[in-house]
């Protein structure tokens, strides 16, 4: 090993401060994927998926499927599972209506806690993949439901699901949950909806203009005169 690094580096000093940098550069790095567009599952709020699942009945962010399994949405969008499945499989639809579709590429369905399976609980991307507790990849899908599913005679308590699709160059950066958040071009594509339906006044203005607003605005006690 000291042969392979003295050509590189000079002292021990110099191999610590390059491992520092590369340990930092990872850090950047992570902490850049994990605040982004990672998880292209789009679970936006507890309403949406109250439309989806009907089967059982909501109080507040609690769904107690009618086959005595209870799903509490968490504020993170991730979801605690309890109860006993009983008649027949407890499901509880994640995929927004129309069904849940991504382009071509290497994809990696993660969340199911460990120790899942196929006959217990997962979740599942209709026809696609199926995680159990350690992951599974796909390469696309069009239209198919996404379901946690608690197979009949199951029982669970205090599960915690964290359901994410994220691409496999991200996935071996980082493994964390992180909730759905828009892109940037997903956000873009929703302003200028906003604006083309005559419902958003806030345009691209320049620094300018912005401070040029903000000179001739009204004080507090000019408003109150009037």
């Amino acid at each position: 090993m000291a042969d392979y690094i003295s050509p590189v580096f000079s002292t021990g000093e110099e191999v610590d401060e390059a491992l520092t940098a590369g340990l930092q550069s990872k850090a950047a790095l992570v902490e850049l994927i994990d605040g982004g567009a990672k998880n292209r599952l789009p679970i936006t709020s507890v309403d949406s998926l109250k439309q989806l699942n009907i089967y059982g009945t909501w109080e507040n962010n609690v769904y107690t499927h009618s086959r005595g399994v209870v799903f509490t949405v968490n504020e993170d969008m991730s979801i605690t599972v309890n109860g006993t499945a009983s008649g027949a499989n407890a499901a509880f639809i994640l995929s927004m209506r129309g069904g849940f579709s991504i382009e071509e590429g290497e994809w990696v369905l993660s969340g199911c806690p460990v120790g899942g399976s196929d006959t217990t609980y997962n979740i599942t991307i209709a026809g696609t993949a199926s995680d159990t507790g350690t992951t599974d990849s796909f390469t696309s899908c069009s239209k198919v439901l996404v379901r946690i599913y608690v197979i009949n005679g199951t029982s669970i308590s205090n599960a915690v699901f964290r359901p994410m699709v994220c691409s496999k160059a991200v996935w071996d950066i980082s493994q964390a949950y992180q909730p759905y958040r828009p892109s940037y071009q997903e956000l873009y594509e929703r302003i200028l909806a906003l604006e083309g339906s005559g419902t958003a006044s806030l345009s691209m203005a320049s620094p300018q203009s912005i401070e040029e607003s903000l000179d001739t605005a009204e004080t507090p006690e000019e408003r109150s005169d009037m």
